[in-house]
């Protein structure tokens, strides 16, 4: 494997242009499961659920039908910026690619939550 870094010995955490194959992963990935979860509560707030993020809420109950195109928009935007910063360190001690795989991680665990939900409500 090919690791770029920056041009001097001591850039090892620069910011660089190239970015690694599993961020690419990473991102499609939590794109993915956006959508995912964008269906996911459109159907549980048809069974009564709410919608928890108070951003999105306002989305929802002003212009509904911009619902999903806030939603990827904005986790898409985040993504860019996580992508963009993921050889830097979060106050010095977390690379953000850390943090992007944990944000993944809460993804998962967000739609396995919600599919519980649906799978009792139903």
């Amino acid at each position: 494997l090919c690791s770029r870094g920056g041009r001097r010995s001591g850039e090892s955490h620069a910011l660089v242009d190239w970015h690694e194959p599993h961020l690419l992963f990473m991102a499609l990935m939590i794109l993915l499961l956006s959508v995912t979860d964008a269906f996911l509560t459109l159907t549980l707030m048809t069974h009564g659920a709410t919608e928890a993020n108070p951003v999105l809420a306002y989305v929802l109950g002003s212009y509904p039908e911009l619902f999903a195109l806030v939603k990827l928009t904005l986790t898409g935007f985040s993504i860019l910026v996580l992508v963009a910063l993921a050889r830097a360190r979060v106050f010095r001690i977390i690379r953000v690619s850390a943090v992007m795989q944990s944000c993944l991680a809460l993804y998962v665990a967000l739609i396995c939550y919600e599919w519980w939900m649906l799978d009792s409500v139903l």
